[in-house]
């Protein structure tokens, strides 16, 4: 009966582990040196008032280390979902397509995410697992 039982567990693991999940990305690599760059222009001319040139929080949150909301908790497709809809707070989902995936990279650089040669896109920005 054990044995029956151990069996089932692992079977079942196994279906478990087939089940299709958000994809993650490949090799680590999420974004590109130079798409963290275009970020960090593009925040501070968007986000920076709210959230500190430094990332370290003036009215909103800051968004780097510990203490940023979604550090160790969320993944990079929640964060970008959130930041694309929802910032800058005075005209949500009023930037570019290209201003978002570069925010995301810059933050995803200034949380200690090193830079690969594969760029982030908003297609799979919206699919990576990776937690920040």
């Amino acid at each position: 009966m054990t044995k029956l039982f151990a069996i089932g567990a692992l079977v079942s693991l196994g279906l478990l582990a087939a089940l299709p999940h958000g994809a993650r990305a490949a090799g680590g690599s999420l974004y590109t040196a130079a798409q963290a760059t275009a970020g960090k222009t593009a925040y501070l001319k968007s986000c920076a008032s709210c959230h500190g040139a430094n990332l370290s929080g003036v009215s909103g949150p800051p968004l780097k280390g510990s203490a940023a909301p979604y550090r160790g908790s969320q993944s990079v497709a929640q964060v970008y979902d959130y930041i694309s809809g929802q910032m800058p707070l005075n005209a949500p989902g009023s930037l570019s397509p290209k201003a978002y995936v570069s925010i995301m990279a810059f933050l995803l650089q200034q949380n200690g995410h090193a830079p690969g040669k594969k760029p982030l896109t908003a297609t799979n920005a919206q699919n990576l697992e990776d937690i920040i």
